[in-house]
């Protein structure tokens, strides 16, 4: 992945006021460079922010990794060196006389992940070593191609496709059918398929093995299902007992016998990926990947690859360590018992199925406020939080400014400079809240009916709220992006530079809990939070009793990996994507307005620090742990560069605007 180099020499540190000195320990700022997959920030310190919640939760399942990393002091912030330029970690083996459909969407999920992918025509020349090395002479970490394109190899080809994977390059076949040409495919993977099938299958769904949690992540033991009745298009690896092999997806026919559809056999000190799955209508070549990825009838297609790419590329490719879960009601105000809800029961449940709930409370309803659930919010801030729901909760507050025709439109316009006013207002009576009652809140928006027109985001940007958080990604009156990727980042940046979230996860009185977990498991896989969001009135959540989401949350903590469950405004202030550079630096994508990260590896690191930046509300300055830092704005992306010692813990802060 190419990368900009920009160098600025400063060197500053603040010493208690007395005087200036270089610490060469500290932490490094300079200007960095751009990457495509950057996420936007942005942060208040003004004294009224000040007010509101600093309080960070612990989670008691979380294991402990001593030392824990701890702040560092403002004085170690020093600048440090410019990037280097990151080489490419895959490569695709196409055939242009043999256009497929996985040689269209490789490169771009590559890219997705923050690899570089190089492209290799075996019509146009002899594949050579060199070929399959980065410019360092590392083997590339994953070889792809489509298993239709195996008899364009050579016999040395194949051979040289062999000795680097046995030297520990990965390898992953794709569109492997009954076509295959299977003396060659075993030729690489050790014998492994005996036949590839058609089984009669009427049901469209999958089964992700428990056999290799560290490969299939979040999808680990997931059974995906649609919700309409389609045929199985996906073909058989029907494999080789004898050979040492992981089925890591699969499949049940008509007849309740089980298939395999993707499958790794290790060789060497590397592996070889195997993916029979549908090769798909021409169409997926262009759609969106969240119209891929999210739609489940297209599974075989699209996450077999993600998972071999995320495999194989490791900690550089973007991730995030931990998980992150939310449940979030709307509209209540802190009363012990407003329509199901009842807080002091609610808490029980919490604790006993380690969950955190949000409110989102209208701030009309700061007057409403009992002593009794104050006291539960701060004695408990790892169970409850506070954010703000609109502001008067008098219908779709922040909807067109102007409607065509008024007598026929659901709801009444609201001009831009009313809903100004509304979020002033509402500001204002969420600090005085905390004034009074030392109930912390989150600067987050979440709209009550729906999201507002993208002006009124520009607003929030100004006052310098974390995000918003909606149903919707798209602002009201707005269209999609055409970016391949859009929605499957963590946050949409894409108007008025302020991020978007979606919550994805609607919960009302449900039957089943299975949708909901698989729907989760989809977010997890690509580290976007599980956002659960409803309402405690009748037919929603809670109609059934305070235990109603005891299950989900018991199904949720057991997805493997790191889960943490958080106040909303907690986990914005620590979503984030990183990956590791080849020159051992590691780039960070901010997502909202603040970012509290950790170096929590045994040495010293260089980080380089993104998000998307438009220029449309002024920076009033960046700070990392209160101490101010340099930074450029280039090719759309505001990049801060630091060096952060081990075990070492940093927030960065960007303030908007002059108030």
């Amino acid at each position: 992945m190419n990368k900009s180099q920009v160098v600025v020499a400063i060197v500053v540190a603040l010493m208690l006021g007395i005087g200036v000195s270089l610490l060469a320990g500290g932490f490094d700022a300079t200007a960095g460079r751009a990457s495509q997959n950057g996420l936007l920030a942005s942060a208040n310190t003004s004294e009224a922010l000040a007010q509101e919640r600093t309080v960070e939760p612990t989670d008691s399942t979380a294991p402990t990794e001593p030392p824990r990393p701890t702040a560092v002091p403002a004085t170690e912030i020093v600048s440090g060196p410019p990037a280097d330029a990151d080489l490419e970690d895959v490569i695709l083996l196409s055939n242009s006389s043999n256009a497929t459909n996985f040689d269209a969407l490789f490169c771009n999920v590559a890219a997705f992940y923050g690899l570089g992918c190089r492209q290799f025509d075996l019509q146009g020349g002899d594949l050579t070593a060199a070929n399959l090395q980065d410019a360092a002479g590392q083997g590339l970490r994953l070889i792809a191609m489509s298993g239709s394109n195996l008899p364009a190899l050579s016999p040395d080809e194949v051979n040289l496709l062999r000795s680097a994977v046995e030297g520990g390059s990965q390898l992953l076949v794709y569109e492997v059918d009954g076509t295959t040409n299977l003396p060659l495919l075993n030729a690489l993977a050790n014998d492994a398929v005996q036949r590839v099938t058609d089984h009669n299958d009427a049901v469209r769904n999958w089964v992700v093995s428990t056999a290799a949690p560290e490969i299939t992540l979040e999808f680990t033991g997931q059974e995906i299902q649609l919700t309409e009745v389609m045929e199985q298009t996906d073909w058989a690896l029907e494999l080789n007992p004898r050979v040492r092999l992981t089925r890591l997806i699969g499949s049940v026919d008509d007849f309740s016998q089980e298939y395999a559809i993707f499958a790794m056999v290790p060789v060497g000190q590397g592996v070889v990926f195997l993916n029979a799955g549908d090769k798909g209508e021409a169409a997926i070549r262009t759609a969106a990947f969240r119209e891929l990825y999210y739609n489940a009838a297209h599974f075989s297609k699209i996450v077999p690859m993600m998972i071999a790419l995320r495999h194989a590329a490791g900690d550089e490719a973007w991730h995030q360590d931990i998980n992150y879960a939310n449940l979030t009601l709307d509209g209540v105000p802190l009363v012990e018992v407003v329509d199901n809800l009842n807080y002091v029961e609610l808490l029980r449940e919490m604790d006993r199925h380690n969950f955190h709930t949000t409110i989102a409370m209208p701030p009309v309803m700061a007057d409403q406020t009992e002593s009794l659930v104050v006291s539960l919010f701060i004695e408990n801030p790892d169970r409850y939080s506070l954010v703000q729901n609109g502001n008067n909760r008098d219908g779709y507050e922040f909807y067109h400014y102007e409607v065509a025709n008024p007598a026929e439109s659901e709801h009444a316009a609201r001009p831009l400079f009313e809903q100004e006013a509304d979020i002033r207002e509402g500001l204002e009576r969420m600090l005085g809240h905390t004034q009074q009652t030392s109930v912390p809140f989150d600067r987050v928006m979440i709209f009550p009916y729906g999201i507002s027109p993208a002006p009124t985001l520009n607003l929030l940007k100004q006052l310098n709220y974390l995000a918003t958080v909606n149903a919707q990604d798209v602002p009201l009156g707005e269209q999609s992006p055409q970016d391949w990727d859009f929605a499957m980042q963590q946050a949409n940046h894409h108007f008025e530079g302020f991020p978007v979230l979606a919550r994805r996860q609607f919960i009302n009185s449900y039957q089943n809990p299975d949708p909901f977990i698989r729907s989760s498991a989809f977010d997890l896989f690509i580290d976007r939070p599980v956002l659960f969001w409803s309402t405690p009135t009748d037919g929603q959540l809670f109609t059934k009793g305070s235990t109603e989401f005891n299950l989900i949350a018991d199904r949720i903590n057991a997805i493997p990996g790191v889960l943490e469950w958080r106040g909303l405004g907690d986990i914005l202030l620590r979503l984030h994507k990183q990956k590791l550079n080849d020159d051992g630096s590691v780039d960070v994508i901010m997502c909202c307005n603040r970012l509290l990260f950790e170096n929590d590896s045994a040495s010293e690191r260089v980080y380089h620090v993104m998000k998307p930046e438009t220029g449309n509300v002024p920076i009033r300055q960046v700070t990392a742990n209160g101490f101010e830092l340099p930074y450029r704005i280039e090719e759309g992306l505001i990049i801060i560069d630091m060096r952060v010692p081990a075990h070492s813990e940093v927030e960065i802060l960007i303030e908007y605007g002059g108030e």
